[in-house]
């Protein structure tokens, strides 16, 4: 799996061109798009760091792609239709990722929740 293949789904699914995606535009539909690649790259390109993936992305700060990837779980946790377009995306993507014995071959889930642990001390 090439990076070029996930921002072709991404703009394939979203409308997005990759240029947009790479480029400096900070509109709320190329920013979702953005994140989306962002958080695809991260999770299918296992051995790319931030880094990598924000070079990838435009020239990017890793931390900008840290950000990036924590807008783009709170989108998907609570926006249907973004969960939708990024359900379908990795619906493509698995399979070929599978098939080459490459990336993570993950199902998307929302955050774990937060567990509070109250140690008494005598």
């Amino acid at each position: 799996m090439t990076s070029d293949e996930i921002l072709l789904e991404i703009e394939l699914e979203t409308g997005v061109l990759v240029s947009e995606i790479k480029g400096r535009d900070r509109s709320a539909t190329v920013s979702e798009a953005r994140h989306m690649a962002t958080w695809f790259l991260c999770e299918y390109m296992t051995s790319w760091g931030h880094r990598r993936v924000g070079k990838c992305l435009g020239g990017r700060d890793r931390s900008t792609v840290y950000g990036s990837v924590k807008m783009f779980e709170s989108l998907y946790e609570s926006d249907l239709v973004y969960r939708g377009a990024a359900d379908r995306i990795d619906a493509k993507l698995k399979p070929r990722a599978a098939d080459r014995g490459e990336g993570s071959c993950f199902a998307i889930a929302p955050p774990a929740q937060e567990i509070s642990i109250t140690v008494n001390v005598a």
